[in-house]
């Protein structure tokens, strides 16, 4: 990794390119599942990765990469990077989605509190297995026909599907051609036609 850094700061684009490609994997995958492990190094790990992809994607680097004066200006983060509240509650919202298409996802598992402590599920009478539904987290089982809901799996699911739905579509909301700018015609000059 230093010897790429070394070779971005020397214009290397296929290092540049190697880089982004590394960071965005990792980014992807400490993203997909955080839920399960949900930490202060996790999330600090994440923040790392986009911090990085963000330093690598800066418009001084891509310009160091480019070697041409005029790329930083065409480059889709010259423009504001910041998010539109849309595009975060958007995020949310299919957050909430995907947890719920999730719950298609079932799996038996034992029931908390129910048999022995200790028993393998083998060793557990019929009464005391249930269908957990969710993913990654099991955040709804049902007791004896009762729904219970894990509320905080739900949140944590909830919260790394919209971290993922949100990644998505900032990465489509900067790669959208910027309005063109209005030219500035001082009084008495008639506009240059382009």
């Amino acid at each position: 990794m230093a010897f790429l850094a070394w070779r971005v700061s020397r214009g290397g684009r296929v290092s540049w390119i190697g880089l982004i490609g590394w960071s965005a994997l990792g980014y992807t995958a400490v993203a997909t599942t955080i839920a399960s492990v949900w930490s202060l190094p996790a999330l600090s790990l994440l923040a790392i990765y986009a911090i990085q992809i963000a330093l690598l994607t800066s418009p001084a680097v891509y310009q160091r990469t480019r070697g041409d004066d005029h790329a930083a200006l065409s480059h889709p983060s010259a423009r504001i990077a910041w998010p539109p509240l849309w595009l975060i509650s958007t995020g949310l919202l299919a957050g909430l989605v995907v947890t719920l298409l999730y719950l298609a996802n079932m799996n038996w598992t034992p029931i908390p509190g129910c048999g022995g402590p200790g028993a393998s599920p083998d060793q557990l009478p019929a009464r005391c297995i249930g269908l957990a539904q969710g993913y990654p987290l099991r955040f709804l089982t049902a007791d004896q026909n009762i729904p219970v809901i894990n509320k905080e799996a739900l949140v944590k699911d909830w919260a790394q599907w919209s971290l993922v739905s949100f990644s998505a579509f900032y990465l489509l909301w900067l790669r959208r051609d910027p309005a063109p700018e209005p030219t500035q015609v001082s009084a008495g000059e008639q506009p240059v036609p382009q």
